[in-house]
This record gives structure tokens, sequence and C-alpha cells, in this order.
């Protein structure tokens, strides 16, 4: 559920932290997302290599949001190796509204900035950054009103405060203008030599003795700063899952901030196959919970609802985020061992081989692959669920001269409106020559 609240733009000049978060695997739990078009995640696939050479600011901490309007945001993000990255890591985003992740993907190694469209008014967002599948950052901001509504009022207000200004200083002109005149009459009157004599009688008069005391001047008293009340917050509540290898379990650690809440409870129901497996609570001491699945619901989407209820400023409140999870039987792989060449004297690798879609829709399918220092999108037939390389790879110095390369194959689909991932990893041992 989404708590709303009256924009505040300081909420979007937080400082971004970090916390803890579930491991980029292929099992990754990574919430419902919105069904997105595939061709947007294609563009986005194939928008890795040429994103390096966008212009971009060196920002502090490599990742913040700007540029907040009602619909959209700007992540900016600044992966060189002077802040401690290397080409061969991996990194990825996750777009999270009311909690639930809307949006997900890669971000090439190098400095640019990738748009966050499609979002809603007046409403607070959370970008997740994963390094190597573990998290790096937290970003969170929130979107700007509709039309403007608070900014149209102040507007009107400086032009009725200069109004008066240029009326002030007309009826000054005139003033001053006949002060000017009266200095020249003045001495065309007083021209008889006795005048000068009355002037020095001033002088004799204006020499008393007794001193002129100086004007009182108040001490300096320096006001005390006056007591602020801290505002009263909701409780900052996110969440991270993962499976067991075998699918046998689902572990989820809360990552709760209490703020101004009190008598915190967890309340977690799981469903499958569209009945309720289990409801579960727990109090806040528990960080983590292990929810077992039995054996007839390892091979079907589960889905977790955790609920966490408090009271805030005297009233019952409670937030509700939704953690999905695919098991493995239901993503598709690589059919076979995919074929690896190396091309140009050496300098280059081709890949292609064929994908197994496992019941997933193909035209939701789209590939990468990653060496130690290259990751680049795979072109992909739906059709004949081929895949190759149609640019082929460049391969670093130390690729060329070594006996083997190690190679991660991506494959990204969505499942019930559910965006997925995972990844195969090969070791192409080169053909000796003689």
């Amino acid at each position: 559920m989404v708590i709303s609240a009256r924009y505040d733009q300081q909420f979007n000049r937080t400082i971004p932290h970090q916390i803890e978060g579930p491991e980029f695997t292929p099992y990754e739990n990574t919430g419902s997302t919105a069904t997105k078009p595939a061709a947007k995640r294609s563009a986005l696939l194939a928008a890795l290599m040429a994103a390096a050479a966008l212009a971009a600011l060196i920002l502090p901490l490599c990742f913040s949001i700007k540029n907040v309007q009602p619909r959209s945001a700007e992540l900016h993000f600044a992966v060189v190796a002077e802040e401690g990255y290397k080409e061969t890591d991996m990194i990825t985003y996750q777009l999270l509204f009311g909690g639930d992740p809307v949006e997900e993907g890669l971000l090439p190694f190098g400095k640019s900035v990738f748009l966050l469209d499609d979002l809603e008014p007046d409403s607070r967002y959370t970008v997740e950054i994963f390094k190597n599948g573990e998290p790096e950052k937290t970003l969170n901001f929130r979107t700007k009103p509709e039309d403007g509504a608070e900014t149209t009022a102040p507007g009107t207000e400086p032009p009725a405060d200069t109004q008066p200004a240029p009326a002030d200083t007309q009826p000054e002109a005139p003033e001053t203008q006949a002060q000017e005149t009266k200095p020249v009459t003045e001495p065309t009157e007083i021209s008889v030599p006795t005048e000068p004599t009355k002037a020095t009688a001033p002088t004799e008069a204006t020499t008393p003795k007794a001193p002129v005391p100086p004007p009182y001047t108040p001490p300096i008293v320096t006001p005390e700063p006056e007591e602020t009340i801290p505002a009263v917050e909701h409780p900052i509540f996110n969440l991270d899952g993962t499976p067991s290898a075998d699918f046998s379990w689902y572990n989820i650690t809360f990552n709760t901030e209490p703020k101004n809440a009190i008598d915190l409870v967890y309340t977690v129901v799981h469903t499958a196959g569209g009945a309720t497996v289990g409801t579960y609570t727990y109090d806040p001491s528990v960080s983590s919970v292990q929810i077992p699945i039995p054996a007839e619901h390892r091979n079907t989407v589960n889905r977790f609802d955790i609920t966490l209820s408090y009271k805030w400023n005297g009233i019952s409140a409670e937030q509700t985020l939704m953690l999905t999870e695919v098991p493995p039987s239901l993503l598709p792989g690589i059919s076979g061992d995919p074929t690896f060449t190396l091309l140009n004297s050496g300098t280059q690798l081709g890949v292609s081989g064929r994908v197994d879609p496992n019941g997933v829709d193909p035209n939701t399918i789209t590939l990468s692959v990653e060496t130690e220092n290259t990751l680049a999108s795979l072109s992909y037939n739906s059709t004949t669920n081929e895949f190759y390389t149609n640019t082929p790879i460049d391969l670093s110095e130390t690729e060329q001269n070594a006996p083997s390369i190690d190679i991660r194959i991506y494959i990204f689909c969505e499942i019930g409106g559910l965006s997925r991932s995972t990844y195969s990893d090969y070791t192409f041992m080169k053909p000796v020559t003689p």
C-alpha cells in the first residue's frame, strides 16, 4: 500500500543510504513488476554498448536521482574505476513503487543517464542498485505534484511587491529638483559683505566645555533557540526474499525503520496456485524468517504478502508488500552447449546457440553475454530460438593470451507479468595450435 502525504521537496535531497538485500541470482526474488514491452527491454540491452559514450557529470556516491518531474526522473550514475568499480562488475537496477518492483535492468560501465518514466505524480519511489548481485545503493525520491499546484500561488507574490517601488521613487524627483534650485537663488540674495561676519558668531556659541555623552547602546542578547518537536513519521518498510537452492523454503528478511511507530507486528500470507498455503505472525524482534514450501507447490509460482501493522500517532495503520518467486523449473535455459568461435586471429569471439523457452513466451526473451572485460547483448530469433553475436566480441589482451575464457550467458524473460532472469556459466578452452 502506498501512503500518500503532502509533497516535500526536501525528500528528494535525502542522502542515498545503503541497505542489505538479496543476491542477483537465477532465483532472485524481485517482487511483482509491471509488464514492459519487449521492445523497451531490447532497446535497453542494445544501449549497453553505446551508453558509455554519453556525457554525464561525475556524481558523489556514483548514483543519484536528478531532474525529478511529476511523471519522470533521471538516474545518474558514474560507474568508473576511480569509484572502485571494474569493467567486469555487473551493475543492475530495480525501481520499486510502494515496495513493489515495477522495472529492472542492466547499467553499463562508465558514466550515463537513464530515464525513469511512466511514474505517478506526488508519489514515493525507491531505486535499488546491485553490484554483481549484491545490494550496492538504495535511492529514495518523490515525484512532483501534477500541474505545479504548490508553485502557482507563490509565483504571484513578487509582482505585487515590486509594483509600489516605482511609484515611491517618482515623487522624489521633483523634490530633489526643488532642493537643487534653492541653493542657486540663496547665494544671489546673500551677497552683502556683512553676511560672512555673522556666519562666525555661531562658531563662538558652539564651543561648550561639557562633553556630550554617546547614545545608549543596549547590550546584545542572543535569543535562545526554540525547542523543536520532531515530525511524526511512518515507518520505512522494505523486504528481501531468497529461495533455497531446492526451492523447499523461502527466506524473508525484514528491513524496517520504526521511526515514531509502536506495536509493530508482521503478518505473512503464503499463497500458491490461487490457494492459501499458510499464514504466519511475527513480532518486531524477528529480523528474518524461513517459510516452508510444500513439495506440491515447488513447481508453481509462490506469492508472499507481508503486512506490517503498527500504531502511528495514536492511530492504527499498516503497510503491505508482496514478494513473488518463480521456481527454477519454470525458467528458460540454454539448450545443449553453445558454440564459441575465435575470430580475427584470436582477437574477437563469436557466440551462438539455442534457447529452451520451457513454456515461456519467446517474444519476452532477451539475452546478453559477459566475459572478463566485456558485456554485450546477443541477437535472438524468437521463432527458431537461436541466439548469436551479431557483432563479434572484442577480447582484451589478457583474454587473447589466456588458454581459456570464462563466459556467462544471461537470459531475461517474463513469466505471468513478472520480469525474471537466469544465467549459465561456461569455460571456453581455446584450440591448441601446432
